[in-house]
């Protein structure tokens, strides 16, 4: 598995059980997610719950793979959550 793999392969290999997937697609993300969410809300603690409620509904959606194929190209799934 390489970090260049694309967010749905990521996904996909997450579904499967290969956590270190996950931890990729994470990292990848965390960042622009985390200020993302900082420009929509007024304090930390609630983007510390949206970023959590995000991570989680992407688990979820992991588990449901028909569910997360992106056909949206250019902006990434996970700010489409947001």
């Amino acid at each position: 598995m390489e970090a260049a793999d694309s967010d749905e392969t990521l996904m996909l290999r997450y579904a499967a059980g290969e956590v270190r997937a996950f931890e990729i697609l994470y990292r990848r993300h965390e960042l622009k997610l985390w200020r993302f969410i900082c420009r929509s809300v007024s304090n930390k603690a609630t983007a510390d719950e949206l970023m959590q409620d995000v991570w989680f509904s992407i688990i979820q959606a992991a588990h449901a793979t028909n569910r997360w194929r992106d056909s949206r190209p250019g902006r990434s799934r996970s700010h489409t959550i947001a």
